[in-house]
């Protein structure tokens, strides 16, 4: 179910896989592939959200609630609402009072009404292929974040036009109720950019010109999976009452598309910090880093220490070790290339003294901002600055041994 023009959408109707769709960066459908996930949070396994169980399992946990963007004049933002308030109440019908909780962390809920951690057992398995998470277990374990959401909403609530954060992949299981995807190649965007600049904020297709051929549309079931390439603008609508849980994520295949975004937003980074009077190249290295890890969620040095998680660090210590042969030709291009950039203009900085990590191998980290005093006197940048380059070093060894 799509409309497109010289454009491809895989589903497993025509036997395609996550792997071809990856190499290809090309929407995914998945049909009826969390059909299993229904009896956690439905009426008797129906296509009927239980707000009455889930908001028992969850009377304290809180989060944004957005008021429809598209009402005309109007600005109202969200609000923090705790969760079972939001469920227990008879949701709004008209437009203009339509509301929507979105980004739910509901993975960092540790306990339900009984006690137990209740939240991951809302979740079933996906199919194979998306568990090769490079970004998720490292944030877990260095952020102690996570970006796994939940999305609940009546009919006619919609997410405006966007981009995932970071350039990243994303999947959205559709639990209940039925929404409808539009999303619009990079190709094509690079092309309105360059005519009118770059899309409004809360913006959908409709306000646009754009041909209706060249949106890829996909109609998306309850128990459907969704995977949404890297770069992929695209906006949602909930056609019926639903609730969907989504994660962004990234492998191998996106590190590329994911370095280039942090550059660019390196850039406009550096834009603002050209207007401070300060010359100093530490300072200027440091906090370019800081404020970009502000900005975008992650910086170079975090990225290389995702890379370092990925590819170096062994299983007995928790992380994900990657066979590395099979990633040479994708990473190979970024360490030698941005992250080399960034290495040899003293801009990345790493330390291993995480007082949380359980395990006797640390992982590098750039430092919290609880250290970041520390870290701005000379010798500790000097010696953020040595760890980095071990690091950088022990990565890219990995890669070509």
């Amino acid at each position: 179910p799509f409309r497109g023009r010289n454009v491809v959408l895989f589903s497993n109707e025509e036997e395609k896989t996550l792997g071809e769709a990856l190499r290809r960066n090309e929407p995914l459908l998945l049909r009826g592939a969390v059909d299993h996930w229904r009896a956690a949070w439905t009426v008797d396994g129906a296509n009927t959200l239980d707000r009455v169980a889930l908001a028992r399992a969850f009377p304290d946990a809180a989060a944004p609630v957005y008021y429809d963007h598209r009402v005309v004049g109007e600005e109202k933002g969200s609000v923090t609402m705790k969760v079972a308030d939001f469920l227990s109440t008879e949701w709004p019908r008209a437009q203009a009072d339509l509301l929507y909780l979105k980004d739910w962390h509901f993975l960092q809920e540790t306990t339900t009404t009984n006690g137990h951690r209740g939240a991951p057992s809302l979740l079933g398995s996906l199919p194979p292929g998306f568990d090769d998470d490079w970004l998720g277990p490292w944030c877990q374990r260095v952020l102690k974040d996570d970006y796994t959401f939940c999305y609940v909403g009546p009919r006619g609530t919609s997410t405006p036009v966007h981009a995932d954060v970071l350039a990243s992949y994303s999947w959205s299981a559709n639990v209940v109720g039925k929404k409808r995807w539009r999303l619009r190649r990079p190709k094509d965007q690079d092309k309105d950019d360059d005519r009118r600049g770059s899309m409004p904020f809360d913006s959908d297709f409709d306000d646009f010109d754009f041909d209706d051929a060249s949106l890829v549309t996909i109609d998306q079931e309850a128990g459907d999976l969704v995977f949404v390439p890297s770069d992929w603008r695209h906006d949602v609508t909930n056609l019926t009452d639903c609730l969907s849980v989504n994660r962004n994520w990234f492998n191998a295949f996106a590190v590329d598309r994911v370095a280039a975004y942090l550059e660019r937003r390196r850039r406009a980074v550096l834009h603002e910090l050209a207007q401070w009077e300060t010359t100093d190249g530490d300072t200027v290295a440091w906090t370019c880093e800081d404020v970009l890890r502000a900005d975008a969620k992650l910086n170079f040095s975090n990225l290389l220490s995702l890379l370092y998680f990925n590819l170096c660090c062994g299983e007995n210590d928790g992380s994900p070790s990657r066979r590395h042969e099979h990633h040479r030709d994708r990473l190979l291009p970024v360490l030698d290339g941005v992250l080399q950039r960034r290495l040899d203009e003293g801009s990345l900085f790493l330390v291993d003294d995480d007082p949380d990590c359980s395990s006797s191998s640390s992982v590098p980290r750039f430092p919290s901002c609880s250290a970041a005093a520390a870290v701005v006197g000379e010798e500790t940048l000097a010696a953020a600055r040595v760890r980095a380059r071990e690091v950088f070093l022990l990565t890219r060894r990995r890669l070509t041994d």
